[in-house]
């Protein structure tokens, strides 16, 4: 079985500080985000760079006692504000940004939204693994590597399955599914403003059977959990043709929210 090495209390608490400035660092160039000097000018920038290193920083974090509460209470934080940092950003780049990233040739609106939901859905695959290495329901090979672990003790622990109270239950559901609803909404905005509306477009015929499908929920399920929830009876009755992903490579934007809907699946499997 894996093992981890303790952190001494000093070690602990220069992570606790890294890890909070990361966190103050992201939030404060995130609110000058519309400023010509900005460090995070794009959503993508924000995550395959800020996020991305943010997330590998906490999964990094040695997942036994006396840490397993700090990497937990970390990733609950950084879920929830993943979605506000997202959503705050326009879909698509201003211009200047997209001939830049371009070496000079100017990306169509779509061309940029491409780029973006690739990076997004990439990123919710790894924050979606990240928690189900929390959870142990698999070992997650990062790319990070953490000065802090590398110059722990030498006394070493066996990695259990890490079983998280009702209340973080509560929070992880809650902070998935918000996570989930804010994108579908974001790509949605996108998608009314720049692309024309189709009498065949797959994503409204997903909706209506979503409506007339019957489906088990609670009272406190979503509409993304319904639309989530007939992505597959969709492929069923061929709706879609070769799953989520043959859709979005075929039907672009507009279809993009279907993928976003069935992303999390894995962690919110764990804690159902």
């Amino acid at each position: 079985m894996p093992s981890q090495r303790k952190l001494t209390a000093s070690q602990q608490a220069v992570l606790e500080e890294h890890v909070d400035e990361t966190f103050r660092n992201i939030d404060r160039d995130y609110n000058k985000r519309t400023d010509p000097t900005s460090a995070i000018p794009t959503v993508d920038i924000l995550l395959s760079k800020r996020l991305s290193n943010l997330l590998d920083l906490i999964l990094a974090i040695p997942s036994i006692p006396p840490t397993a509460y700090l990497q937990v209470a970390y990733l609950l934080r950084f879920t929830a504000a993943a979605r506000e940092w997202i959503a705050g950003y326009p879909l698509a780049w201003p211009t200047e940004y997209a001939r830049e990233i371009q070496a000079g040739r100017d990306l169509s609106k779509e061309e940029q939204a491409q780029r973006t939901v690739s990076i997004l859905l990439e990123f919710l695959q790894a924050l979606d693994r990240g928690w189900r290495k929390v959870l142990g329901s698999e070992e997650l090979v990062s790319g990070a590597v953490s000065q802090i672990a590398d110059q722990a003790s030498s006394q070493t622990t066996s990695v259990n399955r890490l079983s998280l109270t009702i209340t973080e239950k509560v929070r992880l559901r809650s902070s998935t599914l918000s996570l989930r609803r804010t994108l579908i909404a974001w790509i949605e905005r996108y998608r009314k403003q720049h692309e024309a509306g189709s009498q065949s477009n797959p994503s409204e015929r997903l909706m209506q059977m979503s409506r007339s499908r019957q489906v088990s929920s609670t009272a406190n399920d979503s509409d993304t959990d319904m639309f989530a929830g007939c992505v597959d009876a969709a492929v069923d009755e061929g709706v879609i043709q070769g799953g989520v992903s043959a859709l979005i490579a075929e039907e672009g934007v507009a279809d993009w929210e279907i993928a976003i809907a069935n992303s999390m699946s894995g962690t919110l499997q764990l804690i159902l």
